[in-house]
């Protein structure tokens, strides 16, 4: 059996999708407060004009263009996903990502996590934050778990063609298999991925896959 490599003592194990997920919604949420305070001024100032009420003409005038920056943003995301997403077949436009990898590359794993976590926070059918995020927990932390999580959040959150979705499938395997050494539980994603590809190699490969881990299993 494959001996799992020990964690890096640097690294603390944190829960990503509660820790630091919210960074990037609190981080827009601050954003539009501040665009909103000239608004608040401005509504202010008319209140004050009209006879209207200072605070009710900030409060207003601020509403106003909270709500407006927030229809913005919605209808820049909506057109982000129809132009590189225009169906759930289509594999999205890939996008760069040099601060994240900037970061990792300097060994910061925790921030940029965290940075392909505010990228996905706006483009959460891109479906590469959710796999560098994977990797990092494979590769450079050895958190296991979270990397096969992370890899199924790609799959089932983003938008990924059938070579994306195949591939994601064997790195889950691999994880189970290679790193964790634990062949049984890469047999239900095996079972999955054949009744996915029913037909065809793919689907013909996972069942020789599970035939051959339950062979390993049961020491033939």
């Amino acid at each position: 059996m494959t001996q799992v490599p020990r964690r890096r003592r640097d690294y603390k194990p944190h829960d990503p999708a509660r820790k630091s997920a919210d960074l990037a919604t609190r981080s827009l949420l601050i954003k539009k407060l501040v665009y909103a305070m000239p608004g608040g001024v401005v509504g202010a100032l008319a209140g004050w004009f009209t006879g209207f009420g200072i605070i009710p003409g900030f409060l207003i005038g601020a509403l106003f263009v909270f709500l407006l920056t927030s229809a913005i943003e919605s209808s820049a995301a909506s057109l982000f996903g129809k132009v590189y997403h225009p169906s759930a077949a289509a594999t999205p436009r890939r996008r760069e990502y040099s601060h994240a990898e900037a970061l990792k590359a300097q060994g910061h794993y925790d921030k940029a996590i965290v940075a392909y976590q505010v990228a996905l926070s706006e483009f959460p059918e891109d479906p590469e934050p959710y796999l560098r995020i994977a990797r990092i927990h494979r590769d450079d932390l050895g958190a296991y778990d979270e990397a096969i999580s992370w890899f199924k959040r790609a799959r089932s959150d983003a938008i990924v063609d059938r070579i994306r979705e195949v591939t994601i499938a064997r790195e889950i395997i691999d994880v189970y298999t290679k790193r964790l050494g634990a062949p049984h539980r890469a047999i239900p994603e095996l079972a999955r991925l054949a009744d996915r590809f029913e037909g065809d190699d793919v689907g013909e490969w996972a069942r020789s896959e599970i035939e051959r881990l339950k062979g390993v299993e049961s020491g033939e």
